[in-house]
């Protein structure tokens, strides 16, 4: 139901590409769309672009494409080319490399405030420490 609800903006879309990424929980979602929900869900939608290779889009996406036909709505289904399905990929792994030197360097710069705060801490209580001997000196003599 959570695929449908955010579908439902797309009403009027005529062509829709999924990430690669989306494709096993969509098409989970879609097939479970039938009868009336076939009409109104991406009502317009005429062509459906997948990163994937076509038997496996086929099998994964058939159910769906079998109920568009069903109620004359049919949907095609394209495939990009293996070319752009590695550079889709090449794509998605640099910006993971990305965001995991992002997180590393956030994590560093974490670790490097820790050790900050705890150096101030150990010199407030050596300051500390000097004080009351001092004082213990004086008091003494």
């Amino acid at each position: 139901m959570m695929w449908h609800e955010l579908l439902l903006p797309f009403i009027g879309v005529k062509k829709l590409h999924i990430g690669s990424s989306l494709t096993p929980g969509l098409s989970q979602a879609l097939e479970s769309v039938s009868g009336e929900l076939a009409l109104e869900l991406l009502s317009e939608l005429q062509a459906l672009e997948v990163p994937l290779e076509i038997d496996l889009a086929t099998k994964t996406l058939s159910m769906f494409m079998k109920t568009r036909e069903s109620v004359g709505r049919p949907v095609h289904l394209l495939i990009p080319s293996a070319e752009e399905i590695i550079r889709a990929k090449r794509l998605q792994n640099t910006l993971a490399a990305q965001r995991s030197r992002r997180r590393k360097l956030a994590y560093q710069r974490e670790l490097e405030d820790a050790i900050d705060a705890e150096r101030k801490e150990k010199e407030m209580w050596e300051a500390r420490a000097l004080a009351l001997e001092e004082l213990r000196d004086k008091s003494q003599n």
